[in-house]
């Protein structure tokens, strides 16, 4: 059965006036860990946490901010802030973000990722580097073995097909 345990220093709790929790707030050493049958866990940390509930129940929106990390298997993930919507499973990610998965690492003004689905979108001064390269002894374009830069306004990736699309000037260089 999946379960998402929040811990933190300390926390504290607003009500509305029906005496439901409308939001919390946690410091210092916030924590999130998201665990379920199959996926790899799923955690998060940050300097403090704020939550808000929906009134007919449930959480809309996580922010954590100061120094962020998200680990999900092998994608990782830091920011100044992020920002999680569990009804869209999205995660957005501001200031310095960086996301790094299976030998690439990604820079941009904002990223976001569907924790669900896998895909993220990468907006503003876009850096991409491919660095889990092997040589290919044919000579062909981008044969070597060292790294890969790609850079552009917006990147979007999808991880079921493993395809990145570039978009706005777009560069893209080796050695």
């Amino acid at each position: 059965e999946p379960s998402t345990v929040i811990t933190a220093g300390d926390f504290q709790a607003k009500f509305d006036a029906n005496g439901r929790m409308s939001s919390v707030h946690g410091a210092p050493d916030a924590k999130v860990v998201s665990t379920a049958p199959g996926p790899p866990e799923r955690s998060s940390s940050s300097q403090q946490i704020d939550a808000t509930f929906r009134a007919a129940g449930g959480i809309d929106a996580i922010v954590q901010q100061g120094s962020f990390t998200y680990s999900d298997g092998e994608r990782q993930a830091r920011a100044d802030q992020a920002r999680y919507t569990p009804v869209d499973q999205l995660l957005v990610l501001t200031g310095s973000p960086r996301i790094t998965d299976k030998g690439l690492a990604t820079t941009a003004d904002t990223l976001r990722m569907n924790r669900g689905a896998g895909d993220a979108v990468a907006e503003g001064h876009v850096k991409t580097t491919y660095s889990d390269l092997r040589e290919r002894p044919n000579g062909a374009l981008l044969a070597g073995a060292s790294p890969i830069h790609v850079t552009a306004r917006t990147m979007t990736a999808h991880r079921n097909s493993a395809i990145a699309t570039y978009t706005g000037d777009v560069r893209l260089w080796q050695d």
